[in-house]
């Protein structure tokens, strides 16, 4: 069509992070090993305490309260992901 050939987008694993959010996605991915798993297999959510311990080491306290309700909501859609893979 008008002598354009489009091609398709190559499928990538990057995505962008927008600089005000870097700091709540780097305290997410420092969490990949604070899951807690329920009797039954299925994961529950993140350990707070573990959610703590790697803000206090890396978030300035003035930005505790938005990196953890960032957290919150990137927990929510991976329990999504993560419990309908175990199903």
């Amino acid at each position: 069509m008008l002598g354009i050939q489009l091609t398709k987008p190559k499928k990538s694993n990057h995505f962008k992070v927008e600089p005000e959010n870097w700091l709540t996605v780097m305290t997410f991915c420092n969490l990949n090993t604070q899951w807690k798993y329920g009797a039954m297999g299925g994961c529950m959510g993140l350990d707070y305490a573990g959610l703590k311990v790697v803000m206090d080491l890396n978030v300035p306290k003035k930005q505790h309260q938005t990196v953890f309700k960032g957290v919150q909501i990137m927990e929510r859609e991976a329990l999504k992901i993560i419990n309908k893979k175990a199903e």
